[in-house]
């Protein structure tokens, strides 16, 4: 039986870490490139998690980033581990949530050791999702397939029309594509003022905060309150009695 396993902070750092370390390292960076680069790197094994070849070359492109210690213990992990994972789809969900609690919206490109620092920070949450799997469970040395625990899917897919992560990074593609030209973009700028919101970053980065509160996951939102923005998007119940309301649900839907 070949047992997966998944690489963590303190494999690679050597030791644990806590939340606090995760808003250290995040301290600074840009929220939304650095939702990009982890959903960018998740969507390759969004449906292939034991594609172990892809896993170990997302490693090797993590380890390019690394410093001189962590790359040896990188190779001390690898060295020992014949089917390393580094990309799961409940981490890539932990990592988006924890970031959007202290949403920064500057708009720029990420630096080598802002890179560094999401890895890292990514690493976290995969350490934080195997301690809570293996808490309660006592492993048999000799027989650890018998230890059992959640199958990591992704489970978006399969309860929702899209998967918001994939949709998210296609649409930076399309803004930057826009960006470069002046017919599409001046009708961008328009779809900007239609939505209230001043730059395309922060259209994404509202959508992203809407999405987290409409399944729950816990976070600081910017307000208590339902949004102007949030708002565009809510259904008034007292008009679905109207001849209108396919309209009106169609509308609301187009995101």
């Amino acid at each position: 039986m070949l047992q997966l396993q998944i690489i963590t902070y303190s494999n690679v750092v050597g030791k644990k870490a806590d939340e606090e370390v995760f808003v250290n390292l995040m301290e600074g960076i840009p929220t939304l490139p650095a939702l990009e680069f982890v959903v960018e790197k998740q969507n390759r094994v969004m449906f292939a998690f034991a594609d172990i070849e892809t896993q170990k070359e997302a490693i090797y492109e993590m380890r390019c980033y690394l410093g001189q210690e962590e790359q040896a213990n990188v190779d001390a992990f690898l060295g020992n581990m014949p089917a390393p994972i580094l990309l799961m789809n409940l981490s890539c969900m932990e990592f988006c949530a924890q970031v959007l609690r202290t949403p920064n919206t500057e708009a720029r490109e990420l630096s080598k050791e802002e890179i560094r620092k999401v890895y890292l920070a990514y690493l976290i949450c995969n350490e934080k999702l195997s301690s809570h799997q293996a808490d309660g469970f006592k492993v048999d040395p000799d027989h650890p397939e018998n230890m059992l625990l959640k199958v990591d899917m992704p489970l978006s897919e399969f309860k929702r029309h899209k998967d918001f992560k994939a949709a998210i990074y296609k649409a930076t593609q399309l803004f930057r594509f826009c960006e470069k030209n002046g017919e599409y973009w001046a009708i961008v700028s328009q779809f900007l003022s239609d939505h209230g919101v001043n730059d395309w970053r922060e259209y994404l980065m509202k959508l992203f905060e809407l999405y987290f509160k409409s399944i729950g996951i816990k976070q600081q939102p910017l307000s208590t309150q339902i949004t102007p923005f949030e708002e565009q998007y809510a259904i008034d119940l007292s008009q679905m009695a109207n001849d209108n309301t396919l309209n009106i649900m169609w509308q609301k839907s187009r995101i």
